[in-house]
């Protein structure tokens, strides 16, 4: 039958024939509705990229606040981020010791940190979300959720209590 596939019929006796979805075309759908394109993330990952450094220069800037470095994370950084992105995720290393230890105390502690570093924002485009600061941009709309990560010196601490690095589950 080749590219279709007989289905019943009508109710008339008249067979219906449906087209088979090949592995073109699937791949067809894939690159124009769902991945993204690599211009765009390539775009993305300049602008992220411009932001990290003025974070990253900021933090060395100001070495009593206790920032230590940014790195790109999240679906962009993994290349799995799909056409529909809408925010990209950015961990923001911070010295346990000189930051506040609750989230919420944390979060708004970093969004000032990052106001700071971004004086032309608004308040408004720099909030604490649950989990993160948004840095939210005007003209672009891009998204960038920065996630603070408390960072005691030793690669063996993180973040979640309990967390176990040689079963990498929680005790």
């Amino acid at each position: 039958m080749g590219l279709y596939e007989h289905n019943g019929s009508t109710g008339r006796g008249e067979p219906i024939f449906i087209p088979q979805i090949t592995h073109t075309d699937i791949t067809a759908f894939a690159d124009e509705s769902v991945n993204l394109k690599r211009e765009d993330g390539k775009e993305y990952r300049e602008q992220v990229g411009r932001l990290r450094e003025k974070l990253d220069k900021y933090a060395a800037d100001h070495p009593d606040y206790g920032l230590i470095k940014t790195l790109l994370s999240g679906s962009l950084a993994k290349g799995t981020a799909l056409k529909t992105l809408n925010d990209i995720d950015i961990a923001f290393y911070v010295k346990a010791d000189k930051a506040p230890s609750g989230e919420p105390d944390l979060l708004e502690w970093l969004a000032q940190r990052l106001r700071e570093a971004y004086p032309q924002m608004k308040p408004d485009q720099i909030k604490p979300n649950r989990h993160s600061v948004c840095i939210k941009y005007a003209i672009s709309g891009l998204s960038v959720d920065v996630v603070p990560v408390p960072y005691k010196g030793d690669p063996g601490q993180y973040l979640i209590r309990g967390y176990s690095r040689r079963s990498h589950s929680l005790n």
